[in-house]
């Protein structure tokens, strides 16, 4: 994954020919990284994002995306995107219903009004090209920065939970029982 990363950030200084031989690079070791882990969102993101921003969107492409937010579904950034592929695959009625749960959720102020924009193109009619280029447009700096809050939050609450009781099972196991019998004999 790293490698597809490291492909992706030089692409975007290239000339037009070398950023797109570089795109195919990304793309390259990202599908080996998937042959290793098929289900790592991370891994269908990034290699949505070396398709996206080739311009050249394809059914791998979407697919991807639609992978990664299966993992993820919390992540607004993954389903935003599903939504845009979603629409590219000609299945407007889901990518509505993907992006709604972007445009309706408080938690990404940053993607909740790109989600609410894309609803109305969509419902408005839109050509695959701005789709497209949509695609390879670049999130917003704050985009994703509050992802995982919700079940991240009750996650967290459930290990600190169980951390606290296992903190306090070693305690009482790692008690000398010798000390609590002396303490309760009477002084003579």
């Amino acid at each position: 994954v790293l490698l597809g990363r490291a492909d992706i950030a030089l692409a975007a200084g290239l000339e037009e020919g070398a950023r797109q031989a570089r795109l195919e690079q990304a793309m390259q070791a990202l599908g080996r990284a998937s042959v290793l882990d098929p289900a790592s969102p991370e891994t269908g993101w990034w290699f949505y994002r070396a398709v996206a921003l080739s311009g050249r969107m394809s059914e791998d492409g979407a697919a991807a995306i639609l992978s990664a937010w299966r993992g993820a579904p919390d992540v607004d950034l993954y389903a935003l995107h599903a939504g845009l592929a979603l629409a590219w695959l000609g299945r407007t009625d889901e990518a509505i219903a993907a992006l709604r749960t972007v445009a309706d959720n408080p938690r990404d102020p940053a993607l909740a009004p790109m989600a609410q924009g894309w609803i109305g193109r969509l419902n408005a009619g839109v050509d695959k090209a701005a789709l497209v280029a949509g695609m390879g447009a670049a999130p917003p700096a704050d985009a994703g920065q509050t992802q995982w809050t919700l079940a991240g939050a009750d996650i967290f609450a459930a290990v600190k939970a169980a951390a606290d009781a296992q903190d306090a099972n070693d305690a009482l196991s790692t008690a000398d029982p010798q000390s609590d019998q002396d303490s309760q004999l009477p002084d003579n």
